[in-house]
């Protein structure tokens, strides 16, 4: 028996599925040009559904040594595009996007199926 997938659109039903909505603050930065201290501006908030789960396992280990993994992480659709230093609100807690992977369905990266971040705690 095979299972056939047709426009890709088991990406977008399975993110559906099991998405919440959680608050979004866009950041700006902004470098100062004789001193170069970063300083991070936020915009308005908006709502962005994803999927969303915090780790308990902080650090991974890799053949180089010790990687530092995040405090949670979140995976949207393609149709999603957050940025490093945004803020993503669950609840009480705030976390900052670090960085980010995107998926494509083909080697020529024209159609993104979703996008997996790596979220850290902000205190």
């Amino acid at each position: 028996m095979s299972i056939t997938f047709v426009n890709h659109n088991w990406v977008d039903s399975i993110i559906t599925r099991l998405s919440r909505d959680v608050s979004v603050l866009t950041s700006n930065k902004s470098i100062h040009p004789i001193s170069g201290e970063e300083t991070l501006t936020d915009n308005t908030s908006t709502t962005v559904s994803m999927v969303f789960y915090k780790s308990d396992q902080n650090w991974t280990f890799d053949k180089e040594g010790m990687v530092e993994g995040g405090d949670a992480f979140a995976v949207t659709s393609s149709a999603t595009d957050l940025d490093k230093d945004d803020k993503v609100t669950d609840g009480s807690e705030t976390f900052r996007v670090f960085d980010k992977i995107a998926y494509y369905s083909d080697n020529n990266n024209e159609i993104k199926l979703y996008t997996y971040y790596n979220l850290f705690l902000v205190k």
